[in-house]
């Protein structure tokens, strides 16, 4: 096969593949990011009430690349199924048997990012201020400009 570009159909191919690479960089660049704003706003208070799992920071995962016509996407978000693995409602953990479900797993995301919990977690607790892990990773990825920087590597502008 040639490694000429002589075709619309090998643009595509070429400039896809590209853009694959890019993305996935990106998402697995982001993943790490994530996992640390995790570690430092969700497990910033080390008390000895509740045992730190590390799961909600484990479930921070990049989802497969997708194409469709000549937009791609890739996510990066919670894996709440992951959580939902490691649901003990007994101890607390992702659910409790005194709330109308004892798995929260998959509203925990938003819980922790938008402050949410009400009195879910107990009264005027650390849990309780908004944990701003998401827009610190989003606004570490803005200003260094990893998007352009991963394309600018990909295509081999640079």
């Amino acid at each position: 096969m040639s490694n000429e570009i002589d075709t619309w159909d090998r643009l595509d191919r070429f400039i896809d593949s590209k853009i694959q690479i890019a993305l996935k960089s990106l998402g697995e660049d982001v993943v790490e990011v994530m996992r640390e704003k995790v570690e430092k706003h969700v497990y910033l208070d080390n008390n000895s009430v509740y045992k730190r799992t590390g799961h909600f920071a484990d479930s921070v995962m990049a989802t497969d690349l997708k194409r469709l016509g000549y937009t791609h996407t890739l996510s990066v978000e919670h894996d709440t199924e992951f959580l939902s693995l490691y649901n003990d409602p007994d101890s607390f953990i992702y659910g409790s048997n005194y709330y109308k479900t004892n798995d929260i797993s998959e509203w925990l995301p938003e819980i922790l990012a938008e402050n949410k919990s009400g009195d879910f977690f107990g009264i005027n607790k650390a849990w309780h201020s908004r944990k701003n892990y998401f827009e610190e990773t989003w606004n570490e990825i803005e200003q260094g400009n990893w998007i352009e920087d991963r394309f600018v590597k990909a295509f081999g502008i640079i």
